[in-house]
Order: structure tokens, then sequence, then C-alpha cells
């Protein structure tokens, strides 16, 4: 059975996040949790959740950088996760775009 995460359709759910979050980490590895939440616009404690469980899952590492900073990277694994998740959401935008063309049409 599938969680309901993975039947999200909006265009900025859950999967997003986590797509943004994989663009993110690969642009600026030696980042924190506070600073990706900043640049990805999600609360701290989702951020932290979702980090949580891309390292649970294989698709980042986390390493200590420092006393309180970590050094987060993306791994092979990560990098399919965040192809996959692209496609994901091209398939779902387009998706929304032939909705709304069919309503204006009906209209």
């Amino acid at each position: 059975m599938r969680r309901k995460r993975e039947h999200d359709t909006s265009l900025d759910g859950p999967t997003f996040q986590e797509l943004q979050l994989l663009r993110e980490v690969e642009r600026t590895p030696l980042t924190s949790q506070r600073e990706l939440a900043q640049r990805v616009g999600i609360a701290l404690k989702i951020v932290n959740l979702i980090v949580r469980e891309l390292v649970r899952k294989g698709y980042m590492r986390a390493r200590r950088a420092g006393w309180r900073s970590w050094m987060y990277t993306v791994t092979p694994a990560g990098f399919l996760r965040k192809a996959e998740l692209a496609g994901t959401y091209v398939h779902r935008l387009l998706g929304h775009f032939q909705h709304a063309k069919r309503l204006l049409g009906e209209e």
C-alpha cells in the first residue's frame, strides 16, 4: 500500500519539497538546515524531517563538518531520485495545464 504522500497531486507538495532540497544540497553541500529552509521556503522542522528521510533511504549522506555544521552530499541513488521527482513534477504540471485548457475550452 502506498503512503498518502506518494499520491500527492499538488504542484508544490512533499515530493516537490524533496526535489527542491536535493537540488539545493547538490548546489551547496556545506550548508545548514536553517539555510536550506530559507532558500527552499519551507519550515525548518519540515527540512529536518525530509533530510532525515533522504539520508535514511540512502539518497543523501550527512557528515559532520564541524562542531555544529554538517556537510550533505547527494548519492548516486539521490541523483536518480531527483530525476524521477523532476519527471513526476513535469508530468503533473502538464496534467494541470491540460485540465485548465479543457476547462477554458468548456467556457
